[in-house]
This record gives C-alpha cells, sequence and structure tokens, in this order.
C-alpha cells in the first residue's frame, strides 16, 4: 500500500468544524460582550478541549460563571497563528522540494 494515512487530515478537519461550532454558537446567541454573557447552559457547551483553549488564550472570557466570545482577541489569535503557520508551510515545502530535488 502507497500513501500516507488520511486519519492526521480528518483529525484537522474536525478540530476545525468543532472551533467552528464553538465560535458560531457565541455570535449566535449575541455572547459577544460582558452584558450578553451566556452560561454553558445556555450555550449548549461543555468544557471541552478547544472551549478550554480559547478561555486559557483570552478568547472566551468568563464573568461571573458566564462566558463570552472576545471577537477583537479572536482575531489577534488567529492573526498570530498565520504568522506562525505560513513560514513554517513554506520552509516545509522547501524542504520538501530540496529532497525530491537530491533524490530523483
Amino acid at each position: 500500500m502507497t500513501g500516507t494515512s488520511s486519519i492526521p487530515i480528518i483529525l484537522v478537519l474536525i478540530i476545525i468544524v468543532r472551533t467552528k461550532r464553538l465560535i458560531n454558537k457565541f455570535k449566535k446567541l449575541g455572547a459577544i460582550n460582558e452584558e450578553n454573557a451566556k452560561t454553558l447552559d445556555e450555550l449548549k457547551i461543555s468544557r471541552r478541549l478547544i472551549f478550554r483553549k480559547y478561555l486559557f488564550h483570552d478568547i472566551i472570557i468568563e464573568t461571573n460563571q458566564k462566558y463570552y466570545l472576545d471577537e477583537l482577541n479572536l482575531k489577534k489569535y488567529k492573526a498570530k497563528k498565520r504568522m506562525i503557520l505560513i513560514p513554517l508551510i513554506v520552509i516545509t515545502l522547501l524542504v520538501f522540494i530540496y529532497l525530491d530535488i537530491i533524490f530523483s
């Protein structure tokens, strides 16, 4: 059998879908500021991995056992991730090109 496993790709897609769902729940219910913060029951979410990660990075803010999405911090977080991810992808591609040239 040739090729690589598609399991890592599937896992990444699952994380992306769950992250978008989480963000959309906050937006749909208007939990985007302290005044409109909602409980976990109101949001119908649990404290799973993505939720805890966003809580740690101050993207989801807790106030009086209620939560809201800080969209400004979300934008900053995404920009920071892009600044790391883009060079990493470029370096990876260059390594693959180099290895392809060496071993062809």
